[in-house]
């Protein structure tokens, strides 16, 4: 019981580290942020498709695994439509990116990028961090009805 939350740990770990040090610190915590969501994301896949086969009655285990590929699809779908929203608010739009003749790409206010990245980064963060602690709560508590 205790190794089928191993990837939900792992993914909040390095959700952490991300939202701490992604744009502040070295390179090394995020890219370390990065590898343990994606190890987390690795070992909780299986146990989040089983236990969505586990909940439906018989005959309907095939539309269950599918659902949960399709709520991930829509999930990734949704995240990139929200960060592009984050990413005018934050100013994106308003940072004057320009292109010159000889194909070289500057802005002509580079605190309005960072400020929309941070905030990108931040609200997806925010976003994310919900999800799994939602999920968590949700996958304890039907442990505890298995039980």
């Amino acid at each position: 019981m205790v190794d089928d939350y191993w990837g939900g740990i792992l993914i909040l770990v390095g959700i952490i580290l991300l939202a701490i040090w992604a744009v502040s610190g070295s390179v090394i915590a995020p890219i370390l942020g990065l590898i343990l969501v994606g190890f987390g994301m690795g070992l909780s896949n299986n146990h989040i498709i089983a236990l969505a086969i586990s909940a439906v009655p018989d005959g309907q285990s095939s539309l269950a695994g599918s659902a949960v590929q399709t709520i991930r699809n829509l999930g990734i779908g949704f995240g990139s439509a929200s960060a592009g929203l984050f990413a005018n608010i934050g100013g994106l739009a308003d940072a004057a990116i320009k292109t010159n003749t000889a194909g070289k790409t500057a802005a002509l206010i580079p605190e309005k990028i960072i400020y929309a990245i941070d905030l990108v980064h931040r609200a997806g963060i925010i976003i994310a961090s919900t999800a799994l602690i939602v999920t968590l709560i949700f996958y304890a508590q039907a442990r505890k009805a298995e039980l």
